[in-house]
């Protein structure tokens, strides 16, 4: 499992509770319980339909993995309709599981072009995919976010299972294509309220480095 620093911490406090945010990270002190969240990326092929550029066959999660977006440096493209990339990412062993986001980094070229972005699951000897929402992408690197199926109780046996990407709709016409160049997956879970008091009141991160001393790890 690899996870992302953040070095940007923002502090509120009002009368009643501290609140500290770190760009993907959200911790309520003096509550029931204090947020935390892993950033997977991918590490292995899976359905790999689309073109690439700047990345080997066999290899192609490397044009989306980058932790800061290299855009037009390495990424995954595609001018055909009804075509998945969908990728295996890093393993999490988190429990206590809130949410879990699919995040990529992209842009289109030509007219209107929307992807979907989802998550394949293996059933009857195929991979089906699984369509979370359709996003409508623009001439710039952008990112685009979607919360996967609550319903789906997501557990980390769940989320290692599955290929998490994108797919192009069918409906698709004229000359386009989408640009991907970051596949990401972000796990929100809860740690009980007890950690942190075993911290001496002080929210520790596994460097055992305090919110005041320069961020938190993930």
């Amino acid at each position: 499992m690899i996870r992302m620093k953040r070095f940007l911490t923002f502090l509120l406090l009002t009368s009643n509770f501290l609140l500290v945010v770190s760009l993907s990270n959200l911790l309520l002190i003096c509550g029931q319980a204090w947020g935390s969240a892993d950033t997977l990326r991918p590490r292995e092929d899976g359905s790999a339909f689309w073109n690439h550029t700047g990345c080997e066959a066999g290899s192609r999660y490397n044009c989306v993995d980058d932790i800061i977006p290299d855009l037009d440096t390495t990424y995954a493209y595609t001018s055909a309709v009804s075509k998945s990339e969908e990728f295996w990412h890093d393993s999490t062993f988190v429990s206590n599981i809130d949410s879990v986001v699919i995040r990529v980094h992209a842009k289109k070229t030509g007219g209107t072009v929307k992807i979907y972005l989802g998550w394949a699951y293996y059933v009857e000897g195929l991979w089906e995919f699984w369509v979370e929402d359709t996003v409508t992408l623009t001439l710039s690197w952008a990112d685009y976010s979607v919360n996967a199926d609550d319903e789906q109780n997501w557990t980390y046996q769940k989320i290692n299972a599955r290929r998490f990407g994108v797919r192009t709709p069918s409906y698709l016409s004229g000359i386009w294509s989408a640009n991907v160049t970051q596949v990401f997956i972000i796990v929100y879970y809860q740690e009980a309220a007890e950690e942190a008091k075993k911290q001496g009141g002080i929210v520790q991160d596994e460097d055992n480095r305090g919110i005041a001393e320069g961020g938190i790890a993930r």
